[in-house]
């Protein structure tokens, strides 16, 4: 029972019930209150009017002849009307011991038998006023509406009853219904908290607010998964890049220790030392750059950012270097962005395209790198005319220490970065061909959102 009461759609269900019927009692008092008031004037404006249709019938008419009837009515009765002339003559009919007093009044039958009185209170409704012959009175049975109106509080609550029937019905159902797919939530979490990375609720078309949780669910996973694929290759590439350095950084050691056991010049010893550290420096300052970018740290300022002048300033750093290696770099600017962003971090980011652009992008058969970098709007782009990256390799590119080239020196750390930047600037990293048709070369472009829609 604990159980049940906690699913929320029952408890809604409730707190619902429990506010309609509030509701419900006092709209009933309210409208009965008014039925009352209603039914009493009704039965008033009724009664005046017969009485003036009478009055004007006997200014004409012989009151025998509109009163054939003459005596006491009965208590079942509906109506009655008659005239008490003013030496006591009664036409038409009239309750017992009705006392005659001008305006309107209410007469109650008391019969002697004990026991219809107690079943039963009759009665009428009367209005009486004074014509030429005498007082004119006419009355209607009131107990008969009164007990219409007396139904209306057992009409309430029985059509209460009903409806917070169907409520509750409809919120256990609910209740029940919505508890499944908790518990599948709740299942996937356990799985995923135990170590299964590839469990998904997996729903096929969302309809509610679980439906978004479970996919937030399932995004949530599918990104973990990702992260701890990063880790795992994070740390297999960092031992396969630094197993050769240090193995490398020992041997200089040891010929650094042995050359100055013999005296000699150590030098040359001490420049390689210093090289193999600078490496594996550059490494660990890759990946808590990009850890740093991942994390999303405070100190990383945003502001407006010029993409085209962004461009030009990238440009005229690799314009030289490019030339030096017999290529080429052409700058395309279309109406360039204004975005929001951190520059440093975008120039460190079109910095890496270019690097990756010099290593990778010189064309197979001059062996020489042309480059494009190009803005148009709020897009950034860098193209080179090498090899290029097939489709399904493209988010293994993305993945940080991984090198889909062994035969070209670096770090696999470029894109990644690059990629690093995107996510934190909202950015959207596509990567294509740089020739569609020749399928060749690799186009790496950044589309941002403009500053005005940040």
């Amino acid at each position: 029972m604990t159980k049940l009461l906690r699913r929320s759609a029952l408890r809604q269900s409730l707190v619902l019930s429990g506010v309609f019927l509030m509701g419900l009692l006092v709209a009933g008092t309210l409208v009965l209150l008014g039925a009352n008031g209603a039914v009493e004037r009704q039965l008033d404006q009724m009664l005046m009017t017969r009485h003036a249709l009478l009055a004007e019938d006997l200014r004409e008419t012989p009151p025998e002849v509109i009163f054939p009837n003459s005596g006491k009515i009965q208590p079942r009765s509906a109506n009655f009307e008659a005239l008490v002339t003013d030496d006591g003559t009664i036409y038409g009919q009239l309750p017992t011991e009705t006392e005659i007093v001008t305006g309107l009044q209410t007469i109650l039958f008391k019969p002697r038998n004990e026991k219809i009185r107690n079943e039963h209170q009759y009665f009428w409704r009367a209005y009486s006023t004074r014509v030429e012959d005498g007082n004119l009175i006419v009355g209607t049975r009131a107990d008969i509406y009164n007990e219409a109106v007396e139904l209306l509080p057992l009409a309430f609550l029985i059509s209460a009853g009903l409806i917070i029937l169907v409520v509750l019905g409809g919120g256990l159902w609910f209740a029940t219904r919505n508890q499944a797919r908790l518990d599948r939530i709740h299942l996937a979490l356990d799985r995923i908290a135990a170590g299964d990375l590839d469990s998904r609720i997996n729903v096929t078309h969302p309809v509610d607010d679980l439906d978004d949780l479970s996919d937030r669910v399932d995004d949530t996973a599918e990104r973990i998964a990702l992260l701890m694929g990063y880790i795992r290759q994070s740390a297999s590439g960092i031992a396969h890049d630094l197993k050769t350095p240090l193995t490398r950084l020992g041997i200089r050691v040891e010929t650094l220790a042995d050359a100055i056991d013999r005296g000699s010049d150590p030098t040359e010893d001490l420049a390689a030392v210093q090289r193999q550290i600078s490496q594996m420096s550059q490494i660990f300052s890759l990946l808590l750059r990009i850890a740093e970018i991942e994390r999303g740290s405070s100190h990383i300022r945003m502001q407006e950012v010029d993409l085209g002048a962004l461009a030009e300033v990238v440009a005229d750093i690799y314009q030289a270097v490019i030339e030096d290696e017999g290529g080429s770099l052409r700058l395309e600017l279309d109406a360039p962005a204004l975005v929001w962003g951190n520059e440093a971090l975008l120039v460190q980011a079109l910095s890496n395209l270019m690097e990756n652009a010099l290593r990778h992008g010189r064309n197979p058969e001059s062996q020489r790198p042309v480059v494009t970098l190009s803005v148009v709007g709020s897009a950034l782009c860098v193209r080179d005319s090498g090899p290029g990256i097939a489709p399904e390799h493209h988010d293994e590119a993305l993945v940080p220490m991984k090198r889909l080239d062994d035969q070209v020196p670096g770090y696999g750390l470029g894109l990644a970065l690059v990629n690093s930047v995107a996510n934190l600037h909202r950015a959207r990293l596509v990567l294509d061909w740089a020739n569609c048709d020749r399928k060749c070369g690799l186009s790496v472009c950044l589309h941002f959102t403009s500053a005005d829609g940040r």
